[in-house]
């Protein structure tokens, strides 16, 4: 249950830092999608295409229900891992991801007050 809640945290707060906007889901295959053209580096988490991560990512998403209600819902330790792993890798890919963008806006936001200030000390020049 809490990496399944990890996992849509991580993609939900992608989703909301890249469009602005809150989406009302719980699928992380849905907000996975929002994601995958701007942040491409998620992409490779549960990528799809193989049986074997389309089957984690179904366990990761029967986990919300599963392990809250269904007293016979059932997981089995080498899935946990596996499962676990590709949560941290999510964890680890959007921290570097929202670093970098924070980057990118500090340069920007730099460059933009340098270059106001700059424009401000000639009109200041030239009206002297």
């Amino acid at each position: 249950f809490m990496l399944r809640q990890a996992a849509e945290t991580t993609f939900r707060s992608t989703a909301v830092a890249l469009y602005g906007s809150k989406r009302r889901t719980h699928s992380i295959r849905s907000l996975k999608r929002v994601n995958h053209r701007l942040a491409t580096q998620l992409n490779d988490i549960f990528a799809g295409g193989s049986p074997d991560e389309e089957r984690l990512l179904q366990l990761l998403e029967d986990a919300y229900l599963g392990a809250r209600y269904n007293p016979d819902y059932q997981i089995s330790e080498q899935e946990v891992r596996s499962i676990s792993s590709r949560v941290l890798r999510l964890l680890e890919l959007a921290e570097a991801f929202f670093f970098a963008e924070r980057t990118t806006a500090i340069r920007i936001y730099r460059k933009t007050r340098l270059n106001s200030l700059l424009r401000d000390a000639r009109t200041a020049e030239k009206n002297y």
